[in-house]
């Protein structure tokens, strides 16, 4: 080898591609996709829990006012669920996701 072979040889390894570790990279991958996920259940639980502390409070005004609506509209809201049933049963494709 020459000196101009030992020379390029020298320069091109020095901009090479660093070496990647897959088993360090899916790790690292892990506890970010973690973090996410426990950053989503804690937004999750609070929105949660302040509708329930929200409907806690209104409860009184809510039951009275259910109370009150569901004599007139059970029977359309019976045949509501029953259409709702039919068009997801019948529809197709069944079970189809898509990413």
């Amino acid at each position: 080898m020459t000196s101009h072979d030992a020379r390029l040889s020298a320069y091109f390894a020095s901009e090479l591609p660093l070496a990647r570790d897959a088993a360090f990279q899916a790790e690292v991958l892990e506890i970010v996709a973690r973090r996410a996920f426990f950053r989503e259940v804690a937004g999750l639980s609070a929105v949660s829990l302040g509708g329930a502390g929200l409907l806690w409070l209104m409860w009184p005004v809510v039951h009275s006012t259910l109370g009150l609506m569901a004599r007139g509209l059970a029977p359309g809201a019976v045949w509501v669920v029953v259409a709702v049933s039919i068009i997801a049963l019948t529809s197709r494709p069944r079970f189809s996701y898509r990413m």
